[in-house]
């Protein structure tokens, strides 16, 4: 009986010693598992953390890109209107050109046509000068063919020729004979040397005196004429 009692205290003291024991491991595995709850949880923080530090670079990312996009197409259109304002100018300083070319060209055109129109004037008044040395001349053969002369004269025959080839020459160029007899007087074309009694209306030329031409539709010498003052008193009376 004692040897069992002793043999039972002696378990109970192991068993007493083996749960003294066992309760410093339990206590450990709590421990342990404290600090690896802590760090997961500190790491869950930390990524949480660095999670939005992460999405305040990509938003800030976002809208420097968005801002840089923004500028990017200021600056285009600043550009753009730059451009639109430079060909603006280029169009209004090449209608401005091309107006002046016009005018410089009318004028131009205006100024060959003066030009030419001048010449002309001045070559006429040349020919009118030369021409009216040479009405003297003309002035004698009609006096000479007004003359009575016999018929068959082969002197005279030969003047007739000589004047008939001077006018014909003459009318070529240009000079013709102003007509005045039996016309109302144009002081522009006749010159009146004075006035009489005629068969002719008042205000006709009633007689040429001289004759009057024309080179072209320039007068080289008007024809000087005597005017009609209409018929006489006595004829008047007479009638």
């Amino acid at each position: 009986m004692k040897k069992e009692d002793t043999m039972a205290e002696e378990s109970n003291i192991q068993e007493d010693r083996s749960g003294i024991e066992e309760e410093p491991a339990g206590k450990d595995q709590s421990n342990d598992q404290e600090p690896k709850e802590a760090v997961s949880g500190k790491k869950d923080e930390a990524g949480k953390k660095s999670r939005k530090k992460g999405k305040k670079k990509e938003k800030k990312k976002e809208k420097k890109k968005e801002k840089d996009l923004m500028d990017l197409v200021q600056h285009k259109n600043e550009m753009l209107e730059k451009m639109r304002e430079k060909i603006e100018r280029l169009e209004e300083d090449i209608d401005n050109k091309e107006d002046r070319i016009i005018r410089m060209v009318a004028e131009f055109d205006n100024y060959k046509k003066r030009i030419y129109r001048e010449q002309e004037l001045q070559q006429d008044k040349m020919y009118a000068d030369i021409l009216r040395e040479l009405l003297p001349v003309l002035d004698d053969f009609d006096r000479a063919m007004e003359t009575d002369i016999e018929e068959g004269n082969n002197f005279f025959e030969g003047i007739k020729l000589v004047y008939q080839g001077l006018r014909d020459i003459l009318n070529r160029i240009g000079l013709t004979e102003i007509e005045a007899a039996g016309q109302h007087f144009d002081p522009r074309l006749h010159e009146a040397m004075g006035r009489i009694e005629s068969e002719e209306e008042e205000g006709k030329v009633a007689y040429v005196v001289l004759k009057g031409y024309k080179y072209n539709d320039m007068v080289v010498r008007p024809a000087r004429v005597m005017v009609s003052e209409g018929a006489g008193k006595d004829e008047e009376e007479s009638e």
